[in-house]
């Protein structure tokens, strides 16, 4: 075998760092902006305010469901009131498995929850249907008042994680929701009612979906935007007409979870690219995680754009600001899932509710623990993932002071040398496979020794843990394979 010591003091790439200097400054709340912090649940009182005064009908879309104090409400309202439950929501576990869920819904099984409550909803009288790509969120009482939110109807959506919302004040833009709602429930859901096996298990019903996307193309003009797969992109438009509306030598404000698939809409990178010749300034806030590769990936592009990027650990907000204008909505930054496919909604503000979503994501960026930076010193970026994992209450894998990749493929010692490396672990907490930069492997480990032995797809809901060492050997094996 040939030996090799890894000796770079920094890694390649772009990463979120940890900025010691951040200072956290209380956030000063305001009507106009409904939002989810640690110690501020606007979003949440707003919903069961609205359910609570409801008189007739109800109409709630979001992609999951397993908060117990709004499944309470519901169930209550179900069984004390004379009102009708219209629920619109996704079914698909698949769904659930992959990037769509937050870490903290992943980990605490909300999509088992959601499963639970949807099907007791149902078997209680409400109105259950699902289409597979809807990830809008949005609550609609008597047809006259709304709520349009970032947020899941999750605890942490509701009672931690940063999220934002308006009540929808135009009268034109109420009827356009409801009318969109409508027709989605009625046409465009897969999944309409379950079926009882047995005691303990049930079916969900499925159907080809009927929607015709000419229907959609006749709700009436509001500031209501919306994408529905690849018939409907208005959401993704409003995005890129705010940026290239933006004022020369002004600022635009984005907020997002995630950053991913940019290379799918390269109208949105354009816009962006203009916008920062003109002699604009584009700020980005979103979650700091250094261990979605794709995530990191396409921060860096924005990045070598000149995009500034700062996070956090937990956002989960997502809107739009330029000098005039705000625009808020339930899709992440996303090219594969939710701006030019999927079920998403967004309403452009009125000035009062544009200052006050600005501010809070100024206040964001204000204290926002990382920083995005270029090809970080290496205990810098463990140092970041100290913080990162005592915030999370994370506890480090213990794991030899000294390890022993060995790989086949002369190609891997590169991406070991310069990426961070990241464990992950089974059920058994056994290390069966490696993140490496954008790359996944599965692994033999024994005692020091880490073996290579091919690489795999993306995993998801593993346990994962930064490989936190300077002292790494690579043996690469004679046989080189491809």
């Amino acid at each position: 075998m040939n030996n090799s010591k890894i000796e770079s003091s920094c890694f390649k790439g772009g990463y979120f760092i940890y900025q010691n200097e951040n200072h956290q400054n209380d956030y000063i709340t305001k009507d106009e902006l409904k939002i989810t912090l640690k110690n501020v649940h606007s979003i949440k009182k707003s919903i069961i305010s609205l359910l609570r005064n409801a008189k007739t009908n109800i109409k709630l879309c979001s992609f999951v469901l397993s908060d117990p104090e709004i499944y309470s409400e519901l169930n209550s309202i179900l069984n004390e009131r004379k009102i009708a439950v219209f629920i619109l929501t996704q079914l698909d576990q698949s769904r659930m498995s992959t990037s769509f869920l937050v870490d903290e819904e992943n980990s605490e099984n909300f999509s088992q929850n959601h499963i639970d409550y949807i099907s007791k909803l149902y078997a209680n009288g409400a109105h259950i249907r699902a289409a597979k790509f809807a990830h809008a969120k949005f609550i609609i009482v008597d047809n006259k008042e709304a709520l349009l939110m970032s947020a899941n109807i999750t605890p942490p959506s509701l009672n931690e994680n940063p999220e934002s919302g308006v009540i929808i004040e135009q009268r034109e833009s109420i009827d356009s929701l409801v009318k969109l709602f409508d027709i989605i429930f009625q046409y465009g859901t897969e999944y309409t009612r379950f079926k009882v096996a047995s005691k303990d298990k049930q079916f969900v019903v499925s159907r080809d979906s009927t929607l015709k996307p000419e229907w959609l193309k006749k709700l009436p003009d509001s500031n209501i935007k919306f994408t529905w797969g690849e018939s409907e992109q208005s959401l993704y438009y409003e995005l890129i007409n705010l940026i290239n509306n933006g004022n020369a030598n002004g600022r635009v404000l984005v907020s997002t979870y995630s950053v991913v698939g940019l290379e799918k809409i390269p109208d949105f990178i354009d816009a962006i690219k203009g916008y920062i010749q003109r002699g604009g300034k584009v700020v980005l806030f979103c979650r700091g995680m250094n261990y979605r590769s794709d995530h990191l990936k396409n921060c860096t592009l924005l990045k070598e754009l000149g995009v500034e990027i700062y996070g956090d650990l937990f956002n989960h907000s997502k809107g739009l600001i330029n000098d005039e204008s705000g625009f808020i909505f339930t899709a992440n930054i996303d090219g594969n899932h939710g701006l030019i496919n999927g079920f998403e909604v967004g309403c452009i503000l009125e000035k009062k509710q544009k200052d006050s979503l600005e501010e809070f994501i100024e206040w964001q960026i204000e204290n926002a623990p990382f920083k995005f930076q270029m090809n970080p010193n290496k205990d810098d970026f463990f140092n970041t993932y100290t913080f990162y994992a005592n915030c999370k209450g994370i506890n480090p894998l213990e794991l030899p002071k000294s390890i022993v990749f060995i790989v086949s493929n002369p190609k891997l010692e590169i991406e070991l040398q310069n990426y961070p490396i990241y464990v992950l672990l089974d059920n058994s907490k056994t290390v069966r496979n490696i993140n490496v930069g954008n790359s996944f492997y599965s692994v033999k480990m024994d005692d020091n020794q880490i073996e290579i032995v091919g690489k795999i797809n993306r995993v998801y809901n593993m346990e994962t843990y930064l490989l936190q060492t300077n002292d790494i050997t690579i043996n690469v094996k004679n046989k080189i394979v491809q």
